[in-house]
């Protein structure tokens, strides 16, 4: 799509560049909204992961055969890859492999590779199905989640051809899903049921097995991971009921992200030292758009960033931020332009520039 400079860009660009000039070594790069359409005119489209240098992103899109597994990268068409009716969520650092499922009553995980060529993963021994959530950075480890012949859903991580269930939270006989996995595949990140029956953030690793990161509230679920597995996001309850994102370290602990205005909110990724997170968050009048959080900046709203920054928005609401490259330079969601469906990646400045050019962005909100 055509990008035009706002007048509010020329302050702005100034202060980007003044920050790119005080990293060495660092070319500043330009903001930028690129649209991920869908197999056909008419059709929809989700982008749910991309790869560490934010060049290949993975989702799903609807055409005449259905919902496929989608695959877009810089310089490429897009992939509509096979099976029908499957979903690819995420894709490895490498850019090499994706994850994802086939639907329908008995769910198959599945991995795509470069080529297009899928391969289904194993099943839990008598397990009645599986969902690939996500990858780590060689595309040697996969996590996610499968039914066991009893029903119960388990957390997995798969190694070549081998299916581990990983359990639950200590004392607990319910499910449980793994959502992220660290750089080189030793952490897992998801939810488990616990012995009170609400859910719980966990953390795992082969010598610590599934640790309970605790709440804000009363429920949480783990999303995303940092490289290094050291810095984990997700939401949670408050004692209110309402949901916030959450960030949390051995050190700190769970901390709450704030929201945009609402009762809502969800965080769902975060870049390779875990300094940036990205998500959706609600609105004071009701409707959900994409954030980005910093502890420098705090949470902003992605579209607010992008427009105060040249980029041309005209017919886009961006509703959820679904990833971010580990790299930091790129996000990838979901949203509506001209009211269809359709995935998106923003291309955003070296994370070192987005302080200023965030706090920029939002002081020039505050003055209209």
């Amino acid at each position: 799509m055509s990008h035009r400079t706002h007048p509010s860009a020329r302050v702005l660009g100034s202060l980007a560049v003044a920050c790119a000039a005080a990293l060495p070594g660092t070319a500043l790069a330009s903001f930028s909204l690129t649209s991920l359409g869908p197999e056909s005119s008419g059709g929809t489209a989700t982008a749910y992961g991309t790869s560490a240098n934010g060049s290949v992103h993975a989702g799903w899109s609807t055409g005449p055969s259905g919902v496929r597994a989608t695959r877009w990268s810089i310089g490429s068409a897009a992939a509509f890859l096979n099976p029908t009716n499957s979903y690819a969520f995420a894709v490895s650092g490498d850019g090499q492999s994706m994850v994802g499922y086939q639907g329908g009553s008995a769910p198959r995980a599945f991995r795509w590779t470069a080529s297009g060529t899928s391969e289904e993963l194993s099943l839990l021994s008598g397990g009645l199905g599986a969902a690939a959530t996500n990858i780590n950075s060689d595309g040697t480890v996969i996590v996610g989640h499968g039914l066991r012949s009893d029903g119960q859903n388990r957390a997995i991580r798969w190694v070549g051809d081998a299916a581990l269930d990983i359990g639950l939270l200590s004392g607990s006989s319910g499910a449980s899903q793994a959502w992220d996995v660290s750089a080189d595949g030793s952490v897992v990140v998801g939810f488990s049921s616990t012995t009170s029956a609400s859910q719980r953030a966990f953390r795992w690793t082969a010598a610590g097995g599934m640790v309970d990161l605790g709440s804000l509230g009363e429920t949480s679920q783990a999303r995303g991971v940092s490289d290094d597995g050291s810095t984990v996001v997700g939401f949670s309850t408050l004692a209110s009921g309402a949901w916030r994102g959450f960030r949390w370290t051995a050190g700190a602990g769970m901390e709450d992200l704030g929201s945009l205005g609402g009762d809502t909110t969800i965080a769902r990724s975060t870049n390779r030292d875990g300094s940036i997170v990205v998500g959706t968050s609600r609105l004071a009048s009701g409707v959900d758009r994409a954030f980005i959080w910093s502890q420098p900046t705090g949470m902003v709203e992605l579209s607010a960033l992008l427009a105060a920054n040249g980029v041309d928005l005209s017919g886009w609401t961006l509703q959820s931020a679904l990833s971010i490259s580990a790299d930091g330079s790129t996000i990838v969601g979901s949203g509506l332009f001209n009211g269809q469906s359709r995935g998106f990646a923003a291309v955003i400045p070296a994370p070192g520039v987005l302080p200023l050019v965030a706090a920029a962005a939002l002081l020039r909100r505050r003055r209209r």
